[in-house]
């Protein structure tokens, strides 16, 4: 079977990952405080800190914000389920901005009328490798944190999201853009954001912060990264023309911005077990794009969220990443032209 994922390592990858685990020490060390300097340069952030769980760091970028109790954070409904979880654990409410219907991203005009119910702050998800129409920002007054893990290496019209945003959270886990094996990133540029992640990550549990083994991994693959986007997007384009030929479509990029192949995601016209079923008899397996959403996870009101629902219901993702063979893409192309 074809899986939907696959991290793209090899053995001669590996040599500096061994490097590390014969040396004296493997936990949070030289190496993850370099590998952390690499991507924070690389964003243009001027500070950042490296945590072992995604959802711990999701938490720590919302606890830099100090924002006061009982106060109210915009999230989208595609979201990770944890980020409802971690906001609600620390006492703050969630409220919902429906999804742009082309590319699942946060609608940014819809958060003008929620600010009259005064959010404290926005945390905006790039679902699958698309952009939000960043331009929309310039009307928000409250902290804006970015997840762009699926998006890393992704800009908005030649701006970086370091520029755009005050916090950024990139993950380093297996399906991302580059893996760390795990672990995640939390970097900012902004002033009064750099000297409290430099506070903060010296009060952070040493058991919590990125590991030197992790760091190791990500150090390779970053420096692979080039070649990596440049297999995805050809990989895409061939896809994109397959699909065209049948009668799906799938979620768009609709500006200029430089989004990421992710993953190939398909909004289907038929029954979603059938094209399923179909593919798995061709040996692809295939996800529900968003089964680990807020949307599906926790109870919102659907009538709420029209377009996240009806993405939800029709999305699925066809495997895409560098390490893909040539037969591979052949069969997978074959298939979504043919999909029921």
């Amino acid at each position: 079977m074809i899986s939907v994922f696959k991290p793209s390592i090899k053995r001669k990858d590996m040599d500096r990952v061994l490097t590390c685990l014969i040396s004296d020490f493997i936990g949070f060390g030289e190496r993850a405080r370099e590998f952390i300097h690499l991507i924070s340069q690389y964003l243009e952030a001027e500070a950042g800190v490296g945590f072992r769980d995604y959802s711990v760091a999701f938490g720590s970028a919302l606890d830099l914000l100090e924002l006061e109790p009982g106060s109210s954070v915009i999230i989208s409904p595609l979201s990770p389920a944890f980020y409802y979880y971690e906001i609600k654990r620390r006492g703050f409410d969630v409220v919902y901005a429906d999804v742009n219907p082309v590319n699942g991203c946060m609608d940014l005009s819809a958060i003008a009328e929620l600010q009259k119910n005064t959010p404290a702050a926005l945390f905006l998800h790039f679902p699958l490798g698309f952009i939000p129409d960043l331009a929309l920002l310039e009307n928000i007054t409250i902290p804006v944190v970015m997840d762009i893990s699926s998006a890393f290496s992704g800009t908005y019209k030649g701006q970086s999201f370091c520029q755009l945003a005050d916090i950024l959270i990139v993950s380093l886990e297996e399906e991302g853009i580059i893996t760390a094996g795990g672990g995640t990133l939390v970097v900012s540029g902004k002033s009064r954001y750099v000297s409290k992640i430099q506070k903060f990550r010296k009060i952070v549990p040493v058991t919590s912060l990125l590991t030197d083994i992790n760091a190791s991994l990500g150090t390779v693959q970053f420096h692979q990264m080039d070649s990596f986007l440049e297999k995805r997007k050809a990989i895409d384009e061939i896809f994109r023309v397959s699909l065209m030929r049948g009668r799906h479509t799938r979620l768009l990029q609709e500006d200029d911005s430089n989004n990421v192949p992710f993953s190939f995601p398909v909004l289907l016209e038929g029954n979603i077990q059938d094209v399923r079923q179909y593919a798995r008899k061709k040996n692809i397996r295939t996800k529900i794009a968003f089964e680990d959403a807020v949307f599906l996870q926790h109870q919102i009101e659907r009538y709420s969220c029209p377009n996240a629902l009806s993405i939800v219901k029709r999305s699925i993702l066809f495997p895409l990443y560098p390490s893909l063979s040539k037969r591979n893409i052949e069969i997978i192309s074959k298939v979504l032209t043919t999909l029921p």
